[in-house]
């Protein structure tokens, strides 16, 4: 499993959960709007992870698409990025329904 943190956390500030899953690997990133560059707000990644998969994940039979998404983000939330999110509001950002 590949974990790359670049900062600390501010709770205070809107925090993002980007999954994607795939038949190769799953991954999570976790990010926040900064409120110092405008209205906008830059968005900085605090947290990369990319967990390696199962055997039985990697099978198209056993897990579609929409079940490997809906794993990385049980995997992130849940498990990689808990301690982050404890006690917070966060928004989620994936590619689940992005292609039906």
């Amino acid at each position: 499993m590949m974990v790359k943190h670049t900062t600390c956390t501010c709770k205070p500030l809107p925090s993002i959960v980007t999954t994607n899953g795939s038949f190769h690997r799953t991954s999570a990133v976790l990010s926040q709007k900064q409120r110092d560059w405008g209205a906008g707000g830059a968005e900085h990644v605090v947290v990369y992870a990319s967990p390696g998969l199962r055997h039985s994940e990697k099978n198209n039979k056993n897990y579609s698409d929409f079940k490997l998404e809906l794993l990385a983000l049980q995997w992130a939330v849940s498990e990689k990025l808990k301690d982050y999110l404890i006690y917070s509001k966060f928004m989620v950002d994936t590619t689940i329904l992005s292609d039906t």
